[in-house]
């Protein structure tokens, strides 16, 4: 599976109502999915991913002032 961030805009731009997730190619089915991700603590905040450990690692960025860090120990339906 390969996935990537992906953020966009709800409604009126204006409004910054910014909707973060993450997609993921499933390449044995080639099917895209949204994959599960952990509550930030703040809505306001970059999505970025990796890998840890060779684990799907998300990072939710608040203004470059703090992080949550998450690891995705499990993957699976």
């Amino acid at each position: 599976m390969v996935c990537w961030p992906v953020g966009f805009t709800l409604g009126d731009a204006s409004k910054d109502r910014i909707r973060n997730t993450i997609v993921g190619f499933d390449l044995g089915t080639e099917e895209l999915i949204e994959v599960p991700q952990p509550n930030c603590a703040d809505k306001s905040y970059l999505l970025d991913v990796g890998v840890l450990e060779g684990r799907l690692c998300v990072v939710c960025n608040y203004d470059q002032e703090k992080i949550d860090a998450w690891v995705m120990k499990e993957y699976g339906g």
